[in-house]
């Protein structure tokens, strides 16, 4: 796989910010025994605002991203991020991906587990529970930038 297309699958598989991509290093990389696997950015601080969180790998991305990682050892996985890469592209598509994969039917739920859009995407209903997840994994604080931001319209 060309470089660029293993940058651009890596950003949709774990959706770091360029200067996080930049200051990974591959023994960041943490697999529990269960199959699990996230990328511990508490040793860096190059997130937003310096806030150290735990950024979760989807299990179909596991292997790839075990890959890279582990080539990279305690190197930089990636020392050079092309300027003109999307990062913030990739990131929403990993943001829509893992709300994909948590999301509830939102027809179930009550209206307290339920946010509803307004302005631009007024009318369309989306899970709390599984925008704090997403929230928490792209590290921000408010679960309003997830569908203003990240996620299409359904």
């Amino acid at each position: 796989i060309p470089e660029n297309a293993r940058l651009a699958r890596f950003c949709c598989a774990c959706g770091l910010r360029r200067g996080e991509l930049k200051a990974l290093k591959g023994s960041w990389y943490i697999e529990r025994p269960d199959g699990t696997a996230y990328i511990d950015l508490t040793k860096t601080s190059a997130t937003k605002g310096g806030r150290p969180r735990i950024v979760p790998i989807l299990p179909e991305d596991v292997p790839f991203v075990r890959e890279i990682c582990r080539a990279a050892g305690e190197g930089h996985v990636w020392p050079a991020v092309n300027t003109h890469a999307d990062i913030h592209a990739w990131r929403a598509v990993y943001c829509q991906r893992l709300y994909d994969a948590h999301k509830r039917d939102v027809r179930t739920l009550p209206r307290s587990e339920r946010y509803h859009c307004q302005l631009e995407k007024a009318g369309i209903v989306y899970d709390v529970a599984a925008l704090k997840f997403c929230s928490e994994a792209l590290g921000h604080s408010r679960i309003s930038i997830i569908p203003s931001s990240y996620l299409y319209s359904q």
